[in-house]
């Protein structure tokens, strides 16, 4: 456990050890019933992420942006 102040800034400086033990420099802040609860935001790989949307489009889509777009657009109007 650590004491912590706010400075005049309304920073808070967590210590080394605790942001080593959570693995982030990222937090979600919650105030819930008069506490501030932070809750670490994990940096994630993008190679996690590939094959995980699957996308109806043709894959000539996405070699352009604006091609893409395109077709995303369409998509949504109808």
């Amino acid at each position: 456990m650590s004491v912590v102040t706010v400075d005049r800034y309304g920073r808070i400086r967590l210590p080394k050890k605790v942001l080593e033990r959570v693995s982030s420099d990222k937090f979600i802040v919650f105030v819930r019933e008069g506490e501030i609860i932070l809750k670490p935001v994990r940096s994630r790989n993008f190679k996690e992420l590939f094959d995980t949307v699957e996308v109806d489009l043709p894959s000539e889509a996405f070699r352009d942006y604006s091609v893409l777009k395109k077709y995303l657009l369409k998509r949504e109007a109808a």
